[in-house]
C-alpha cells in the first residue's frame, strides 16, 4: 500500500487531526480522523487496536461537536475491539472504560453507569498495575468527579483523598 492508502499517510492524517482538534477546528479534524480510519481499516481490517483508537478519537471529537448520535456506538465498538484483540486485561481497555464513563457522565448524565465504567477502569488498573499506580488514582478522581456532580460531596472528598494518597506514593512527596 502506497500513497493515499499507506499506514504512514494515515499516521500523518491522525497527527493533523489531533493538532486541528487542539486548535478547536473540529470539523476539519473530523475529516482527517475519518480518512485515518478509512485507510487503516482497509489495511489492517476492522478489528485492529488502531481502529479502536480511531473510534475513540472520533467519538471524543463528536462530543466536542455536540453530535452525540454515534458516540456511544463508537466507544462500545472500541471496547469490543480491544477485548477481542487483547483479552480482558489490557491498558487500552481502561482507556475505553474511561471514555464510556465520560460519555455517561457528561452526555447521557447517567451517573450510575458512569460510576460503573469508572469502577471497572479502577479494578482493571489495580489488576494490571497494583493499587498504588497513577491509573488507579486517575480512576478514583473520575469517580470522585461523578459523585461531586451528584452532590455526594463527602463521597467525592473521600475518593479525591484516596487518589491524592496514591498519587503521592506513586510520584513521591516532592
Amino acid at each position: 500500500y502506497y500513497g493515499e492508502t499507506n499506514t504512514n499517510t494515515a499516521s500523518c492524517y491522525s497527527n493533523i487531526a489531533k493538532l486541528l482538534y487542539e486548535l478547536n477546528k473540529y470539523e476539519e479534524a473530523y475529516n482527517f480522523y475519518r480518512k485515518t480510519l478509512e485507510i487503516d481499516s482497509t489495511i489492517l481490517g476492522n478489528n485492529h487496536p488502531k481502529i479502536a483508537k480511531h473510534k475513540l478519537d472520533i467519538g471524543t471529537l463528536l462530543i466536542s461537536l455536540n453530535k452525540y448520535d454515534n458516540t456511544l456506538m463508537l466507544f462500545t465498538e472500541a471496547l469490543k475491539i480491544y477485548k477481542d484483540f487483547y483479552g480482558e486485561y489490557h491498558p487500552s481497555i481502561i482507556t475505553a472504560y474511561n471514555h464510556l464513563g465520560q460519555y455517561y457522565c457528561n452526555v447521557e448524565v447517567d451517573y450510575t453507569k458512569a460510576i460503573d465504567y469508572y469502577s471497572k477502569s479502577k479494578i482493571l488498573a489495580e489488576r494490571i498495575y497494583g493499587h498504588n499506580h497513577s491509573m488507579v488514582a486517575n480512576a478514583l478522581q473520575n469517580i470522585a468527579y461523578v459523585h461531586s456532580q451528584m452532590s455526594n460531596l463527602q463521597k467525592a472528598i473521600d475518593f479525591y483523598i484516596e487518589s491524592a494518597e496514591i498519587t503521592k506514593k506513586f510520584y513521591g512527596e516532592q
